[in-house]
């Protein structure tokens, strides 16, 4: 005997997106969890009185997107911050990891415990940060499933009015390592991607246990995309990167994101607006368009299973949470997107609409 799941959905393409990516008719999800994987016929023992049961309609399942990179946005104010969340959730997006400084952690944590937060979100704190979390003691995963600390944001060799010297870089890469914090240092081609493994190497026992990220690349070398492979660092690649095959190719973990590139807050215009425009899908305000990142990467040879796998499951392990999400299993979150077509029959990804999007087992966006 089933105990009764809180919500069903049935009749649809239920794509797992592991390494085998199996498909079901449905999924059948209780107390925030996957509480089954099965046929229409099977998950209706799951449904009792309370259940809620949504009619797929032949609509397909994909596990929620995660932006690696995002920079959500807004205007300062909980208000904005929340709308800015649920455009995130629009795209299909169920987790972010957002560039943050602390009063924005801190109107975060609020809407989480308000329960108005839609999604779930890693903070990345700038390397400014570092001293304060080394005195607080704060580490990587401190926080609820619903909101943590995540990584050390480090710019780019030269960033910050030339302030990020290699010798600053070591210096904040070392100290992060030792007070537990995951590091998202960013490096866009193949040379100073090259500098920036040596850098790992030299400062952590292990940087792809720890998850350490490579954030930004545009292009890589075969050479150095064996190397992340070996590493096991994480590779954060923006949509439309031309190392994404290069990478996929040597078998390194790759993940999207694109850090925004402006204001996806209420007040709307040119930074801001929700028309809906082809090119705010593209170019992604905000937080990345996962379905505009996928349909880039095919058009470029990419397969789109594997396209598909860096938007979620790749994200899930470049923020170590692919035990939680990232993939559809037995007993991990419900965390779901609901696509209107398939995009493995679409012409066209990046026109493929997003109906739903489920985060904890409750849809935070669309309608049933």
């Amino acid at each position: 005997m089933h105990a009764d799941a809180d919500v069903v959905l049935t009749g649809g393409e239920v794509h797992t997106l592991g390494e085998s990516d199996e498909t079901y008719d449905a999924v059948a999800v209780r107390d925030g969890r996957i509480a089954r994987l099965d046929s229409d016929y099977e998950a209706q023992f799951s449904v009792g009185v309370e259940t809620d049961v949504i009619d797929l309609d032949g609509r397909v399942v994909l596990p929620g997107f995660v932006d690696v990179d995002a920079a959500v946005g807004g205007d300062g104010t909980r208000r904005s911050l929340r709308a800015a969340a649920r455009r995130a959730t629009e795209r299909g997006v169920t987790t972010v990891h957002d560039r943050v400084e602390g009063k924005t952690a801190a109107m975060y944590r609020e809407l989480s415990a308000d329960g108005t937060l839609p999604l779930r979100v890693a903070f990345d704190y700038g390397y400014e940060a570092l001293n304060a979390a080394e005195t607080l003691g704060t580490r990587t995963g401190h926080g609820s499933d619903q909101a943590w600390t995540g990584a050390l944001a480090v710019p780019a060799v030269g960033d910050g009015e030339g302030k990020i010297t290699p010798a600053v870089r070591r210096d904040v890469l070392r100290r992060a390592d030792e007070a537990g914090l995951r590091i998202a240092a960013r490096a866009t081609d193949s040379a100073s991607v090259a500098s920036l493994l040596d850098e790992y190497e030299r400062t952590s026992a292990d940087p792809g246990a720890a998850r350490h990220r490579v954030v930004g690349v545009e292009a890589v070398a075969p050479d150095v995309a064996t190397r992340l492979a070996e590493t096991g660092v994480v590779t954060v690649v923006p949509p439309g990167s031309r190392a994404l095959g290069t990478l996929l190719d040597a078998g390194a973990r790759v993940a999207f994101g694109d850090g925004g590139s402006g204001d996806d807050g209420e007040d709307g215009g040119e930074n801001g607006s929700d028309d809906g425009g082809e090119n705010e899908r593209r170019t992604g305000k905000g937080v990345y368009d996962p379905l505009a990142a996928v349909d880039a990467a095919v058009e470029r040879g990419v397969e789109t299973t594997a396209a598909l796998r860096a938007a979620t499951g790749g994200g899930a392990y470049a923020g170590g949470d692919e035990e939680r999400f990232g993939t559809l299993t037995v007993g991990g979150a419900a965390d779901f997107v609901v696509l209107e077509r398939s995009p493995w029959a679409a012409d066209s990804i990046v026109d493929i609409d997003v109906e739903m999007t489920i985060v904890d087992g409750a849809v935070v966006h669309g309608a049933h």
